[in-house]
């Protein structure tokens, strides 16, 4: 239902949000593709400062995190507790995640 017509991809919830953040706790990576492909600002945080892509490293959906990482997405962002995602794959001691994250800061740095 949402992807159809031209919804407002960008829209959030009383808590600030998004669609993208909601499909980055479902287990289904398609959700998040589909949602990815309608351009949303990957970069929105809810009322905390979390992002998509701390929403998805919380969760653990390295799936999620790795379509993110495609995107225009700023892995540095820390939400209102002073986290990156970084900070919570670490904590979480989700290793597979923290080895995205560090690539794609480290080929960022790189860029730069």
């Amino acid at each position: 239902i949402l992807l159809k017509g031209r919804p407002d991809v960008d829209a959030t919830d009383e808590n600030g949000r998004t669609a993208l953040m909601w499909a980055c706790l479902n287990p289904d990576p398609e959700v998040v593709r589909k949602i990815l492909g309608a351009a949303p600002d990957v970069n929105i945080s809810d009322y905390k400062g979390r992002t998509a892509l701390i929403w998805a490293t919380q969760k653990g959906n390295a799936r999620a995190v790795v379509m993110l990482l495609n995107s225009p997405v700023d892995p540095s962002v820390n939400d209102e507790y002073g986290k990156s995602a970084l900070t919570y794959a670490t904590e979480l001691g989700n290793t597979e995640i923290v080895k995205l994250l560090k690539k794609r800061t480290a080929h960022t740095a790189r860029q730069h």
